[in-house]
């Protein structure tokens, strides 16, 4: 063993005593995450002002059903409680709900957020049938016309409103379904308290959107 001048005093077999006696230890690993936002896709089937994700083509940088699979698996080796399954629209993918199972499956709690276009009686009961399962639906209007011209598409006022009701009608109850609205849809519904149908949208609406987006007002 070789040491520097300042070092050469001292007996090479007191460091290699002291080394062994006194050993370093690795550091204590953290724990891991409790949460983990899973992004499934990139794609989605709307055209919504504030976001660009429509513009991914299906498929593009996407991992595999086997790839999101073990990710979940890892997930859970790692002690995580909580999966948010996004995207784009997770429901693009016609193997969502598999993973969803996977997920619940796991033990692990699960929160799909979706625009609920893609939600027919079929899915809303298969949803339904995971208790350890939450959706929340992107509600982007106040009213058919603003929701319509937000998200680009006619009609998704009417689809996602009736994904709502199907949900609740599976669930026995609203408990396990709430909206997510942008600032200046929440100010609206707000504005229209006398409206029983606004009223129940803004009683189940969480505050994810507003505080990591500021989106300006959309003219309709």
């Amino acid at each position: 063993m070789a040491f520097s001048n300042q070092y050469s005093s001292i007996p090479p077999d007191l460091i290699t005593r002291v080394c062994r006696e006194c050993p370093v230890t690795d550091p204590p690993r953290l724990p891991g995450p409790v949460s983990v936002i899973l992004i499934v896709t990139n794609h989605c089937n709307l055209r919504c002002v504030m976001c660009e994700y429509w513009k991914y083509p299906p498929g593009k940088g996407e991992l595999s059903f086997e790839q999101l699979i073990d990710a979940v698996d890892q997930f859970n080796e790692l002690g995580v409680r909580r999966i948010v399954l996004t995207g784009g629209e997770p429901l693009v993918r016609k193997d969502t709900l598999d993973l969803c199972d996977h997920i619940v499956e796991k033990g692990i709690d699960l929160l799909l957020l979706t625009n609920a276009t893609l939600i027919d009686a079929s899915r809303a009961a298969r949803i339904a049938s995971q208790r350890a399962m939450r959706t929340i639906i992107s509600w982007d209007g106040w009213d058919v016309e603003s929701f319509d011209t937000i998200c680009g598409s006619p009609g998704t006022y009417d689809r996602v409103k009736r994904a709502f009701d199907l949900l609740c009608i599976e669930n026995g109850s609203g408990d396990r379904v709430g909206v997510n609205n942008h600032r200046n849809t929440g100010q609206h519904l707000c504005a229209r308290a006398d409206n029983p149908a606004d009223r129940w949208v803004r009683d189940r609406s969480v505050a994810l959107a507003s505080s990591l987006f500021q989106v300006g007002p959309v003219h309709v």
